[in-house]
């Protein structure tokens, strides 16, 4: 089970009002970490972090500013670059999600025009990236009805650790949403679909073996 996402931020207030406004996000609590423990997970002797927590539905961010600050996000970073990692939100209306976006400032697009219709080798999936105002790559991704994994079907009181429901302001009813992990769940998914259906078009159209 993934207990949270981290991101780090060089301004927690700022950012914390980005998600909140923009994404529908609820601030939970402010913490400060550090200690062994800390420094030895983060690999950074003496490492010492103010904590904020965030929640969406039934799962968690936690955004840390470290009080010795490092370098920005690589702003030229690519998809194809190790530093690029994202995770996804998923929604049950892009319309409204992407209509929320719009209104908030300080966030790149990534997505080159509004989101994206991908072809159903992809696994059919609505989407669009963007940078928040710190450069962290993310994505509002919508499923195509009855498509969504496992996970993201179920409602937050009876659903796995990963489902939750979306907040109010993204959709007008209350539907799945999720956050994805680091690596992001969903791409896996739709790359394992991808693979999927070209494995069962191969097979299909191979000729058949020739009896001897």
């Amino acid at each position: 089970m993934i207990e949270r996402i981290s991101l780090t931020t060089a301004d927690p207030e700022r950012l914390a009002r980005f998600f909140e406004r923009a994404l529908g996000f609820a601030q939970i609590g402010i913490a400060e970490r550090g200690g062994t423990n800390f420094a030895q997970l983060m690999g950074l002797p003496g490492a010492r972090a103010r904590a904020d927590a965030l929640r969406l539905g039934g799962q968690e961010m936690e955004l840390l500013a470290f009080a010795e600050r490092g370098a920005s996000y690589p702003a030229e970073s690519a998809s194809n670059d190790r530093v690029f990692q994202h995770f996804a939100i998923v929604v049950s209306d892009m319309q409204r999600a992407y209509a929320r976006l719009r209104e908030s400032t300080g966030w790149r697009p990534i997505t080159r025009g509004e989101p994206q219709l991908l072809p159903a080798s992809s696994g059919g999936v609505t989407a669009f990236k963007f940078r928040d105002p710190e450069g962290h790559p993310l994505e509002l991704l919508h499923f195509p009805r009855g498509h969504a994994p496992p996970p993201w079907q179920q409602e937050a009181a009876t659903g796995p650790a990963l489902a939750s429901t979306i907040p109010p302001s993204l959709s007008p009813t209350p539907r799945p949403a999720s956050l994805s992990t680091s690596v992001c769940w969903a791409c896996r998914w739709r790359r394992a679909r991808s693979i999927g259906a070209a494995s069962r078009s191969a097979s299909t159209d191979s000729p058949a073996p020739s009896s001897t």
